[in-house]
């Protein structure tokens, strides 16, 4: 099938629609899976890294297959710093929803947490069941005179756990979600 002049086929060994491009690297051709920053090269996928255009980085980390971005250490210092989030979901239907949501850092496992009281009733939850993926974004403003905001952007694989969420601290109930970040977006953290 072709869709604008690229060649849309399903990839065995992901399960993932890919998009073959025409441009070559080192005479090799790259395949680029949609919405993802990996390549592969000689049948192994490695991040791109870069920088966004606001000046922030996008935390990517080379390695061979499914692996985790690592966050900065001034990411991890602005995680601590926030007690509040807003979680991105979307399900079956691929409509979106975000709401507020409280979070902790597992520094253990390079992981986002979230949960809450009742989480497992919650449509984020069942997004997540039924998706597999989310995104976490966490901002504020340090100053509007001048203006001086900071975000935080967290994307990837997440996790509907049942179990453990108490670990996160009080008011939490048994379950939670679990975002392995895969993409991440910074501005304005030192």
């Amino acid at each position: 099938m072709h869709v604008r002049g690229r060649q849309r086929s399903k990839s065995p060994s992901l399960g993932e629609a890919t998009t073959r491009t025409t441009r070559r690297t080192v005479g090799r051709s790259q395949r680029a899976i949609k919405g993802h920053g990996r390549v592969a090269l000689s049948g192994k996928w490695w991040w791109r890294e870069g920088v966004t255009s606001a000046g922030g980085t996008t935390g990517r980390r080379r390695g061979v297959g499914r692996s985790m971005t690592e966050l900065t250490a001034a990411q991890v210092e602005y995680l601590a710093s926030q007690p509040l989030g807003r979680l991105a979901t979307a399900g079956r239907d691929h409509k979106p929803h975000v709401v507020p949501t409280s979070f902790r850092y597992n520094p253990e496992l390079g992981t986002i947490d979230m949960g809450g009281l009742h989480v497992a009733t919650t449509k984020k939850y069942r997004d997540v069941q039924a998706n597999g993926w989310a995104a976490i974004v966490i901002d504020d403003l340090v100053s509007i005179d001048p203006w001086r905001p900071r975000m935080l952007e967290i994307r990837g694989r997440a996790e509907a756990i049942p179990h453990g969420g108490e670990h996160l601290g009080p008011g939490f109930g048994a379950a939670f979600i679990r975002i392995y970040p895969d993409k991440v977006n910074s501005y304005g953290l030192t």
